[in-house]
């Protein structure tokens, strides 16, 4: 059983609120099996340094390890609310006497939480602090009725006050830039916090996971995507949103705890990534953009960044086999092109 979106009419309702899903069940052919573990690390010296690796907090999630993290957050309007995030500490590093960077991960959604993006915190954590937190609204978090806390903007405040706390749980002194990952809305979120200069400054690389830069785009290729499907939901979702079978439990778990004040493609109608220049996007910035052979945000529409972006300063990858969550379906690929990109950008000077 998966919980899926509910269609109307034949059309993919891609910002179904969660009161709008249904549980169902799939009948497909297994595409790939959910592995037993994930293995997938930035260094082959590493990849069992998960079973060695000493305890986490007890209330993590033993298979994926990481702290839990809580802190007290203040929005614009003063109102005070409980964040919640997890942090994944370095297990090794090349270098014993280099300090280890910082990668920061934002969920997609709007407002579908971490839960699903954990086998990335426990993969690129061989060598990297990795932080991610669940944004207002959803998961562990608050989630405060009052519609002036939510948007874009405000996400953007609440993404620079995470960073400063990630800095802090991880040890990550200020002047040390960062990188950033987003996945789906969440590398919206990051595009927009650096095109506006709130936080271009603090990140030394960018990974757009994922990402459509233009939602009425996604929306019309994700209806092509199900009419071949026959216009089948559940077929559709295992075949571009996660091709494992069954759906795993932090998938569900995500789904499950989504938020609904401020949810999915609808709140973001409209949205088309504004076009930068060299001199409004960072100099220094370099930015990989990966998404799945199989992604409803489809190859061609993710190499819209390369335009979007100024000339030079991105890459695309396009992880065969993989979906709109290539670190489940395609977890060797995907992790063996994020950890070579996040090596190359922590090597520059």
């Amino acid at each position: 059983h998966v919980v899926v979106p509910l269609c109307r009419r034949g059309v993919l309702n891609l910002s179904a609120r969660p009161s709008s899903y249904c549980r169902v069940r799939v009948r497909v052919r297994v595409v790939r099996r959910l592995p037993s573990s994930t293995s997938s690390t930035c260094s082959s010296s590493s990849s069992s340094s998960h079973s060695s690796s000493k305890s986490r907090d007890s209330s993590s999630s033993c298979r994926f390890g990481g702290k839990i993290l809580r802190w007290r957050d203040v929005a614009r309007n003063e109102k005070e609310f409980n964040t919640h995030a997890v942090l994944w500490e370095a297990r090794k590093k090349d270098d014993d006497d280099a300090k280890a960077t910082l990668v920061l991960m934002l969920h997609g959604g709007p407002q579908v939480p971490h839960d699903y993006l954990k086998p990335i915190g426990q993969a690129l954590s061989a060598q990297r602090h990795v932080v991610t937190y669940d944004q207002l609204g959803c998961g562990l978090s608050d989630a405060p009725d009052d519609a002036s806390l939510y948007g874009i903007d405000n996400a953007i405040d609440e993404l620079r006050r995470a960073i400063a706390r990630a800095r802090q749980a991880a040890g990550v002194p200020s002047s040390e830039k960062i990188h950033v990952l987003g996945q789906s809305w969440g590398g919206i979120l990051a595009f927009e916090a650096v095109r506006t200069g709130e936080i271009g400054d603090e990140i030394k690389s960018l990974i757009l996971s994922n990402v459509p830069p233009n939602v009425a785009a996604v929306e019309a290729d994700a209806n092509k995507l199900l009419e071949e499907a026959g216009g089948d939901v559940e077929l559709f979702m295992a075949r571009h949103n996660c091709r494992v079978v069954p759906q795993p439990k932090q998938v569900a778990d995500a789904y499950a705890k989504a938020g609904s004040t401020w949810r999915g493609s609808g709140v973001l109608a409209g949205y088309e990534a504004a076009k930068t220049t060299s001199s409004s996007w960072p100099a220094h910035l370099r930015t990989l953009v990966i998404s799945g052979e199989h992604d409803f945000v489809t190859p061609e529409l993710a190499k819209t960044w390369l335009d979007i972006l100024p000339h030079g300063s991105a890459s695309q990858v396009v992880v065969n086999g993989g979906s709109h969550m290539p670190f489940w379906d395609a977890s060797e690929q995907y992790f063996g092109r994020v950890c070579a990109f996040l090596d190359e950008c922590d090597d520059t000077k």
